[in-house]
């Protein structure tokens, strides 16, 4: 019970509207990203499995890089949560109405631009809220988006959902997405302002906010009188006897036009300590500032943020090339004529392992970045040797494709998780280093598209053949 009176105000609604916002947010993308087959099969162009996901991905480093300035501005995060509800509802709607497959697949990438745009809107709102339970309920969230949108998408193949109605059906997210940003959690961060710092240049002879509804005790009171008798006689002017409270501002009490004491502190200790806390306020102003006045293109936090982007890059690229082509490749011919599903099935449990890693991160977090990364690592070695000797089983294979998602969700948390708490920073560049850190995510899935079309029509063709 202790843990829940602790809780701050309105912290379920907000942990249950972020995990609201990671699904909304993902969904659409995961259907895009599952269906590219259904796509290409109802436009009959069968080649073009390749270009959808391309389609997905496209312009995600664009939106990406496009969140980083607008949070170098200070653009406010309920603009541009409405700016990804547009985009994502033009997207679903373009989708399902479109006439031919090039239309689809620009408006498919207004569905992956606004994937993209709004997980770097909410990575970046979680430094600037300093709050790490989002950053979970958020993973919590995502990782339930990819389950839903692979099983969504097989089920819409599996009861034959015409292509129209199964984008169509999900085109309200779009709306919702902004309604939940705006109702279920906080709109707008509050960063640190002038008014939560201590009352430094509170007027002398006033008592300070902070001090005001408290009784003057009364033993100070009377060792006050005292003292004021006996100054009659040892007073010197050098050595003033002055009524001040904790902050050295002598003050006055109702009735009392000569002060009450709190402290007995000499004249020259409060001049001395007026002129600290001058400078004490002047320097946090400063800071504040500074805050506010990060840039975006800062070499320094290029640099900070620089092990973050190569750990996120390397561990999205590892998953993709398994996710969108290995597992491919690892089907056989036959597999793929008379067990498509098959193909679904990996996918799924990729998601499953997705979910319960980011749902249960908080086990496993570490600093050390590069544990996850390697893991990742040794599921793409592996399927990378088994494409061509087909020596693994497939219940295996699926178990292979759920440790790739867990390893791929707590490498996603860990990162998040360590910028959140970077010792040094302020909470603007925090929040300017996520979104760095985001930008390369869909650069990742592009570079892994790229290594698969490279190796799936090169040293790796024989073994992926789609006759």
């Amino acid at each position: 019970m202790g843990t829940l009176s602790a809780r701050p105000p309105g912290f379920w609604k907000h942990f249950i509207g972020m995990i609201l916002i990671g699904i909304l947010n993902n969904v659409p993308y995961w259907v895009a990203i599952s269906s590219a087959q259904a796509i290409c099969t109802h436009f009959e162009k069968n080649g073009y499995i390749g270009a959808v996901t391309w389609g997905c991905v496209l312009f995600g480093f664009f939106a990406t890089g496009g969140n980083a300035y607008l949070t170098s501005k200070n653009v406010s995060y309920v603009k541009r949560a409405i700016a990804n509800g547009i985009c994502m509802f033009v997207g679903l709607i373009g989708t399902a109405f479109s006439p031919n497959i090039f239309l689809a697949i620009f408006c498919i990438s207004l569905v992956g631009v606004s994937s993209d745009f709004g997980e770097g809107v909410m990575l970046g709102y979680f430094a600037a809220t300093d709050d790490n339970s989002l950053l979970k309920a958020w993973g919590i969230g995502t990782g339930i988006s990819g389950l839903v949108g692979a099983v969504y998408s097989f089920l819409c193949q599996l009861f034959r959902i015409p292509y129209f109605y199964s984008f169509i059906s999900i085109s309200w997210f779009g709306i919702l997405y902004p309604i939940a940003f705006y109702y279920m959690i906080d709109p707008n961060p509050k960063p640190v302002t002038e008014k939560d710092l201590d009352d430094l240049e509170a007027p002398l002879n006033q008592i300070p906010d902070t001090e005001k509804g408290v009784a003057p005790d009364p033993e100070l009171v009377s060792k006050y009188k005292e003292s004021i008798e006996n100054s009659k006689e040892t007073l010197h002017p050098n050595n003033i006897v002055v009524v001040a409270d904790k902050q050295g501002n002598p003050l006055v009490l109702p009735g009392d036009e000569k002060g009450t004491e709190l402290e007995e502190i000499p004249a020259t200790q409060v001049k001395e300590n007026s002129l600290e806390k001058s400078e004490s306020s002047d320097e946090m102003e400063d800071d504040i500032e500074k805050v506010d006045s990060v840039s975006f293109c800062s070499g320094r936090l290029w640099c900070r943020a620089l092990p973050f982007v190569f750990n996120n890059t390397l561990a999205f690229v590892f998953q993709y090339c398994v996710l969108e082509g290995l597992c491919d490749c690892s089907m056989t011919q036959e597999q793929r004529e008379n067990q498509p599903y098959l193909f679904c099935l990996m996918s799924i449990c990729y998601q499953v392992g997705q979910l319960i890693s980011k749902s249960t991160a908080r086990y496993f977090m570490t600093s050390k970045l590069w544990i996850f990364t390697i893991l990742n690592g040794v599921v793409f070695t592996y399927m990378m040797i088994n494409t061509p000797l087909r020596f693994t089983p497939f219940w295996l294979i699926d178990i292979m494709m759920f440790f790739l998602g867990s390893f791929g969700g707590l490498s996603y948390m860990n990162i998040f998780d360590v910028i959140m708490k970077l010792d040094n920073s302020t909470k603007k560049e925090r929040e300017i280093m996520t979104n760095y850190t985001s930008i390369t995510i869909s650069g990742a899935i592009q570079i892994a598209s790229g290594i698969i079309l490279i190796f799936q029509n090169t040293f790796y063709r024989q073994y992926c053949k789609h006759n």
